[in-house]
């Protein structure tokens, strides 16, 4: 039988075989696998950046850094890289340099969601939850069907002091979100009730 995974000259294979491994849960092969795309062409931006994650969710933090300025070295413009090294690099605890690379990436690619919804969490995670809310909605209307921003959102109002608007997003966040959430569904659900008896 032809096995796709064969053709070792293909950087493309290499680093598909790793997102399938990758999401079965075999890290340590789906590694192995983006080393073989990287070692055929250096310039695949997607693997490094792909990498970097991987080895972050390893605690290799530093390394997955790394990976990230490999791909810059290679494309200074790919807002991703840049969204990727300042979440690593906030987990180091470097937050003025993570908010600078968050911007550049939004410099780039005003509408990149992980982006806007990672500064507007952190802006909540400072009390700055006007900026926040104005961050939310604007992730909102790229994509009105994600549950986490509904739910953020929310809360700021909440903590503002803003019921209706607060009830508003929560009921949105019921909406959508995925059972398997079931205790923050639950806990949820019973903030609403207790706004709406508030109302």
């Amino acid at each position: 039988m032809f096995n796709i995974f064969s053709n070792t000259q293909s950087t493309e294979v290499w680093f598909n075989k790793a997102k399938a491994l990758l999401t079965l849960g075999r890290n340590q092969e789906g590694l192995t696998a983006l080393d073989k795309a990287l070692a055929i062409d250096p310039r695949n931006t997607k693997a490094w950046v792909l990498k970097s994650a991987v080895l972050s969710d390893a605690g290799r933090v530093q390394e997955a850094i790394g990976c990230c300025d490999k791909a810059l070295a290679v494309d200074p413009r790919d807002p991703h890289a840049w969204f990727c090294k300042g979440s690593w690099l906030l987990a180091l605890g470097h937050v003025e340099e993570a908010y600078k690379c968050c911007d550049k990436a939004l410099a780039i690619d005003p509408r990149h969601t992980d982006a806007l919804f990672w500064k507007g969490s952190q802006l909540a995670r400072s009390n700055r939850h006007e900026d926040a809310i104005r961050l939310y909605n604007e992730v909102l209307t790229i994509n009105p069907r994600n549950a986490d921003y509904w739910h953020n959102k929310a809360l700021s109002e909440d903590i503002l002091g803003r019921p209706r608007e607060a009830v508003s997003g929560y009921r949105k966040y019921l909406e959508l979100a995925s059972p398997t959430d079931a205790k923050e569904i639950a806990f949820i659900r019973q903030r609403v009730r207790e706004l709406e008896r508030a109302l």
